[in-house]
């Protein structure tokens, strides 16, 4: 009877605090979506929006750290952020696991250098979060759940860096660093073959799905196909039957992105030219960069990117 009643009240304990976390959530979730513009990638539809999103991530971070597996009663906080650079596509997500907050990003095409520094950015957001209530300015020290982050490569491109660091943006590099953020990226190909596939299984079958989708992405027959091929060789087969053309459409709206910024990228390298600049400026605009980052990207001001986009008839003035 001891041991039942023991079981009972740990049991209450957990679904309590289960409460409070949802009830933190909610609110959060209140606050970020009532000016949301952004949409779902397929790999924060897994791993964030979709009703298998908690036992993916749970999957997710047990293949990272089979050493300390989470407990099926381990509760996890998923977080999102108003995604820093884009407003169109979110692909990256965060979730409090026991003492530990991991950041999580996903790329399909060339790795970006600037990784570290948009999520330092977002590192920043997430614990002000979970702060949210400590007295941060009191003497009592505040215990931080240590934080990990990583980017999953779905790209066809070689690459043999597995870290970048904030530290490589640093202008000054003579001293000792006093803070630095380092960021693991993992090559999720198949063939690529790397551990975590065979520790995750979800993960496996989305780097599938994603390579069956790029060889056969073009008329609507072929996505037919993919999905067909998929749901036939167990390649997310429940999710699709679930979700249906809402995969292919996630998938398409990323490459089509994807694809926008390449333009764009390739027309910002002819400098000066008037015409060129403002092409990027538009294919940048359209593929949902914040003006702030554009203005960056074209060394102008927020005020020259608008009259840019006004006279090209994008925006109305």
């Amino acid at each position: 009877m001891a041991e039942s009643a023991q079981k009972e009240v740990q049991e209450q304990c957990v679904l309590q605090n289960k409460e409070q976390l949802e009830a933190f959530n909610n609110e959060k979730k209140v606050q970020t979506e009532e000016n949301r513009t952004y949409k779902d990638s397929l790999f924060t539809d897994l791993f964030y929006s979709d009703e298998t999103a908690e036992d993916n991530l749970r999957s997710l971070y047990n293949a990272l750290h089979p050493e300390d597996p989470l407990a099926e009663t381990d509760i996890i906080i998923k977080k999102r952020l108003e995604n820093i650079f884009f407003n169109v596509l979110q692909n990256d997500i965060a979730g409090l696991f026991k003492n530990r907050v991991l950041m999580f990003g996903e790329h399909q095409s060339t790795i970006n250098n600037n990784i570290p520094v948009r999520l330092f950015m977002y590192a920043g957001r997430v614990y002000e979060q979970l702060l949210e209530g400590h007295k941060k300015y009191g003497t009592a020290r505040i215990e931080l759940p240590t934080p990990e982050f990583y980017v999953f490569y779905n790209g066809k491109e070689d690459w043999d860096i597995k870290e970048l660091k904030l530290s490589d943006a640093f202008k000054e590099k003579k001293h000792p660093f006093q803070m630095d953020l380092k960021v693991k990226l993992i090559n999720i190909r198949a063939e690529n073959n790397h551990d975590i596939l065979k520790r995750c299984d979800v993960l496996n079958q989305y780097s599938k799905f994603v390579q069956v989708y790029e060889s056969n992405k073009g008329s609507s027959e072929r996505m037919e196909q993919t999905i067909k091929y998929c749901i036939r060789h167990n390649i997310l087969s429940d999710y699709i039957k679930r979700k249906g053309k809402e995969v292919i459409s996630m998938l398409t709206a990323e490459w089509n992105m994807e694809e926008a910024l390449e333009v764009a990228r390739e027309e910002g390298e002819i400098s000066g030219q008037r015409k060129n600049e403002e092409k990027m400026v538009i294919n940048l605009y359209k593929a949902g960069g914040k003006l702030e980052l554009i203005a960056t990207a074209a060394e102008k001001s927020v005020e020259e990117i608008k009259q840019i986009l006004n006279r090209s008839g994008v925006i109305p003035e």
